[in-house]
């Protein structure tokens, strides 16, 4: 009797259900809503999700507290909506204010070709930034790197 108590106990293991945080589902899109500064493609890249990807749902929990912590908007609000196997992400943002991001002390490189440089390193980079945003450190690195790599002596500030 010891034994079958041992196999009804596996077998009933197997039927309970998989906590929601970490059952796996398919990443069918991420939706944005409220800003035309950025794609739904370009922010999903930024948050390191790839349509078609298998995800959780603390994953995606991960994903909107990055972009709470990069201050790129004045309010968002995540939310996902389950379809059997797969999900969709939907972020609701509000534009904050921004500064345009200009470089004429950088002589040495043409505007468009630094953005262009920061936009394909910082999926998330953008003309227009806000201040005192989470990117700061990011571009700091990039702009440096840029200098280190054409033999100029300086440090971005």
């Amino acid at each position: 009797m010891g034994m079958g108590n041992a196999c009804l106990a596996l077998v009933l293991l197997g039927l309970l259900p998989i906590s929601a945080s970490a059952q796996t589902l398919t990443l069918s899109a991420v939706q944005l809503f409220g800003t035309k500064r950025y794609s739904a493609d370009q922010l999903a890249l930024g948050l390191g999700l790839w349509q078609g990807e298998k995800v959780s749902v603390a994953r995606l929990n991960q994903a909107c507290s990055k972009l709470r912590k990069l201050k790129l908007f004045y309010a968002f609000r995540c939310s996902y909506f389950r379809h059997g196997k797969r999900v969709v992400l939907k972020i609701h943002v509000e534009a904050a204010g921004g500064l345009l991001t200009v470089f004429d002390n950088f002589v040495w490189a043409s505007p468009r070709e630094l953005s262009a440089r920061l936009k394909a390193e910082i999926p998330l980079y953008s003309d227009w930034m806000p201040d005192r945003n989470g990117l700061t450190p990011d571009i700091v690195r990039v702009l440096e790197k840029t200098l280190v790599e054409r033999g100029i002596l300086g440090r971005v500030r």
